[in-house]
């Protein structure tokens, strides 16, 4: 049992499962806890199986506690931060433990250090799965050790990777079509005759492709198993018949998740809404408002508006409208629950879930052979899409977002487009002449570009940065003019960063649209790979150890004396 003596460290105030315990960190004080399953945790604990409490543990667990207990009564800590941050503390006291090291307050910062040396050593992890990992534990342990948490996570030496490199900076839009229409396919396959009737389900596709679903492991062909198998064999034929007969909502779990998933991503995929948002929707009854192409949706409930509004396109209508009969059906009695309702046994925490895995989407891509495209990743398309469609105002919308949001984690550079203008080179150079700005002119005529934004540099073969809306400059194959550019980049964000005045935050900055353009040139260039990526890291290696291109030094050791 506990120690009187050991103050109380459980956590109050989160939203509980029905057959989970609330976190003691006092477990912690125990060695071995950290390894133990978390359903038998408490009772290997009070057993007294694990030993005496390691008392120099009490100041570090302690220091935690008032910093969780704090954030959760403030509200700033949701069930979900605590079980994440609650996960990783275990593993490092785990690691802790297996180096026989002592845990205490003064010795906490080294151990995190080597902590996070052991995790970039394992060949397990992605160095996304790495950075989250330093990054989570420094929130989690640093205000017991007084440190700021993003300082302490930078003495990691972990770095997050970068969020676009040459392939998964291009949109292939197709893969996110094949994954949207099976999805389709899937849920065309699940309604509620299927769900209630005989097992195994198997899935098919027009490719060839199956999945089967047996809500529990498959039998082994007769043929294959021994003689004294037989019985077991027997018992399992059994078990299996209990199940097909049992049609309940916790017996079919498997396949009204499937459908659930595969519903939610569409629904994603039409509304732009984040994931968050549509695993707390709730209701069963919308309204539709028509704008144009699209539908203006809204929540009924109780003959009032819900808070939430989202756009759909008119063709999607229908289907959520069979989705929604669907859900009638599965769960009837519960027009005003979750839109969503993925059948698990966690209570309250349902309407707080913030993340879900998508277990048995990925489970069906990976049978048939197709990659699984998140959530997130699908909000980024669309509004991706939207943004080259109609505007970034139009996509920041959609996604629920502000414009400098959307700049900021949705955005990406068309490499597509970009690509296509800068493979378009001229075959003999001499019929370029030389430009103002970066690269070549066809003709010493300005015309401003059909696709420029409402505030960029209006050509005039005097401005620089006009030539790079101009609709007669030619980009070049060469090395120096990717110099030029990256070079000319620098210069404009070393102009804008100097601005004060309004008009750097004004919407659509001149500068900054010409360093966006800048930008999506040298982006799509590196996308291009050989000797295109060479030029453009080469470029920037300049450009960082100050050897800018002749043409602009002199403007640099203006701004510099300015």
């Amino acid at each position: 049992m506990l120690d009187i003596a050991i103050p109380d460290l459980t956590l109050e105030g989160l939203a509980l499962a029905p057959k989970q315990s609330p976190i003691d960190l006092r477990w912690l004080l125990y060695p071995g806890v950290a390894a133990t399953h978390g359903s038998n945790i408490k009772g290997a604990v009070e057993s007294g199986r694990l030993g005496e409490p390691l008392l120099e543990r009490l100041p570090f667990l302690t220091a935690i506690h008032a910093h969780w207990q704090a954030n959760v009564i403030a509200k700033k800590f949701s069930t979900a931060t605590i079980a994440g941050q609650w996960t990783l503390l275990r593993a490092f006291v785990s690691f802790v433990e297996s180096i026989r090291m002592p845990l205490t307050v003064a010795g906490a910062l080294d151990l995190y250090l080597a902590y996070c040396v052991h995790i970039k050593r394992r060949g397990d992890l992605k160095p996304a799965s790495q950075y989250a990992y330093s990054l989570g534990l420094a929130g989690a342990i640093a205000p017991a050790i007084g440190h700021d948490s993003t300082k302490l996570q930078w003495k990691s030496k972990i770095r997050a990777p970068k969020q676009l490199d040459n392939k998964a900076a291009k949109e292939n839009l197709q893969v996110t079509t094949n994954f949207i229409q099976t999805l389709l396919e899937t849920v065309e396959q699940v309604p509620v005759d299927v769900v209630r009737g005989p097992l195994p389900v198997t899935l098919r596709f027009p490719a060839g492709s199956e999945h089967t679903i047996h809500l529990g492991l498959p039998l082994q062909p007769l043929e294959s198993l021994k003689l004294e198998d037989a019985h077991k064999r027997k018992r399992a034929v059994c078990a299996r018949e209990r199940r097909a007969k049992d049609i309940s909502n916790r017996a079919r779990a498997q396949l009204i998740n499937l459908r659930l998933e595969a519903e939610l991503l569409i629904f994603i995929n039409q509304t732009g809404c984040n994931l968050t948002q549509a695993l707390r929707l709730t209701g069963s009854q919308f309204r539709y408002q028509s704008e144009g192409d699209y539908l203006r949706l809204s929540v009924w409930k109780h003959r009032a508006r819900h808070a939430v509004e989202l756009r759909i396109h008119k063709g999607y209508r229908k289907h959520l409208e069979v989705f929604l009969e669907w859900r009638s059906r599965i769960f009837p009695g519960d027009p005003d629950g979750l839109t969503f309702p993925f059948v698990r046994n966690d209570g309250d925490l349902a309407i707080q879930r913030t993340k879900w895995d998508f277990s048995q989407v990925r489970n069906l891509m990976k049978a048939i052979g197709q990659p699984f495209i998140s959530a997130a990743q699908l909000r980024k398309t669309i509004g991706n899409f939207a943004r080259r469609r109609l505007s970034r105002e139009f996509a920041a919308e959609l996604l629920g977002n502000t414009e400098k949001t959307f700049r900021k984690n949705y955005e990406e550079a068309h490499h597509q487009v970009a690509a296509a203008e800068l493979v378009n080179f001229w075959s003999a150079a001499e019929s370029l002449v030389l430009a103002v700005g970066p690269g070549g002119c066809r003709q010493p005529a300005p015309q401003l570009r059909d696709d420029a934004p409402d505030n960029a540099p209006k050509p005039d073969c005097e401005g620089g940065a006009g030539c790079l809306f101009c609709n007669k400059n030619q980009d070049l194959r060469s090395f120096d003019h990717v110099w030029n550019l990256a070079s000319l980049r620098d210069l404009k964000l070393a102009e804008f960063n100097a601005d004060r005045t309004p008009l750097s935050r004004k919407k659509g900055n001149p500068v900054a649209l010409t360093i966006e353009r800048i930008a999506a040139k040298l982006d799509a260039l590196r996308s291009l790979e050989g000797e295109y990526a060479g030029w453009v890291a080469e470029a920037n290696l300049r450009v960082e150890e100050g050897r800018y291109h002749p043409f602009y030094t002199v403007a640099f050791d203006l701004l510099e004396a300015v």
